[in-house]
């Protein structure tokens, strides 16, 4: 049985685990383990929101990123999902991973650009970015089985042995490194800029 956090990001404990030390999970699961060398992943977000998906500028739009992933810079994978909000709305919401902040930083640019109003621009549909950039201390993963890496762990370097903190309450914040330490309560605040016509939410999640 190992410890969800690697061996490279366990520190001494000030706060301790919602299980004891004998605690013996029900199932297995496992999770996934990035190269030491790896710091922060990047998770972004790029939704399509429209009334006709099948329309050959939405259908030009999504290509449009997809070739835009094969760019220089561009992420080590990615994965589509599609849904009907309960609006009528088809959401396209393509999301790609970077294990590598700089690479992220340098691509970016251009394409958030582009994807919100600028050449990406479609009349009857909208677009949107979501861009998460968690430090490895800061966020975990959770599979059932090793058969097939998914997300995110897809960059890993490999999967874990059966770990302990799971199937309990509290087991996902005993996933993550910084809980070894940091009560990880919530602070800072959402603002919103607005640039032309697309409006910018810029959220900071720190912990205190």
């Amino acid at each position: 049985m190992e410890s969800a956090i690697p061996d490279h990001l366990q520190c001494p404990r000030t706060r301790h685990k919602r299980v004891p030390d004998d605690y013996a999970p029900p199932y297995p699961s496992f999770v996934a383990r990035h190269r030491p060398s790896v710091k922060q992943v990047v998770m972004a977000y790029f939704g399509v929101q429209t009334r006709d998906v099948s329309s050959k500028a939405v259908q030009q739009a999504l290509a449009w990123i997809a070739s835009q992933f094969e760019s220089n810079g561009g992420p080590t994978h990615w994965d589509r999902a599609q849904y009907v909000d309960e609006a009528g709305f088809t959401n396209v919401v393509t999301v790609a991973y970077w294990d590598d902040r700089a690479k992220f930083d340098g691509w970016f640019p251009l394409v958030r650009d582009d994807w919100t109003g600028g050449a990406r621009a479609v009349d009857g549909c909208g677009t949107f970015i979501e861009v998460l950039h968690p430090s490895v201390e800061g966020y975990e993963t959770l599979f059932s089985s090793l058969g097939r890496s998914e997300g995110v762990a897809v960059l890993a370097d490999s999967m874990s042995g059966e770990i302990q903190e799971h199937a309990y309450w509290g087991g996902m914040r005993d996933r993550i490194p910084l809980s070894q330490t940091s009560e990880m309560a919530p602070a800072g605040a959402a603002s919103a800029v607005r640039e032309g016509s697309r409006v910018r939410v810029i959220r900071m999640t720190m912990y205190a």
